[in-house]
């Protein structure tokens, strides 16, 4: 996690989540995350837009992870810029209502 606070102090866990400084459930996030992988087939200049090779895709419901699946969307060129690292991801909107 980064970021700042209005105050200008750096968020942590801690300063978000007090009295949980290393580790939170997210017991509300019901949501997808994609994680972008391999080399990049289209860019698009606004946040993560851009397409990659495959994404990993991992379901939450209420902080636990219940399903994994990988998207296939091609092969990149050889000198085509790699995904993000693991610290990048993009959650995908809740189409379902659910909470």
């Amino acid at each position: 996690m980064k970021g700042w606070l209005k105050s200008g102090e750096e968020a942590t866990l801690e300063t978000v989540f007090p009295g949980y400084g290393e580790r939170v459930f997210a017991h509300w996030f019901t949501d997808t995350v994609r994680l972008p992988q391999g080399k990049q087939l289209k860019y698009v200049h606004m946040g993560y837009g851009s397409t990659y090779e495959r994404d990993l895709l991992l379901r939450f419901s209420k902080g636990e992870l219940i399903e994994r699946s990988v998207r296939e969307n091609g092969t990149g060129e050889p000198d085509a810029p790699e995904g993000y690292g693991i610290a990048a991801l993009t959650t995908l909107g809740n189409r379902s209502g659910e909470s």
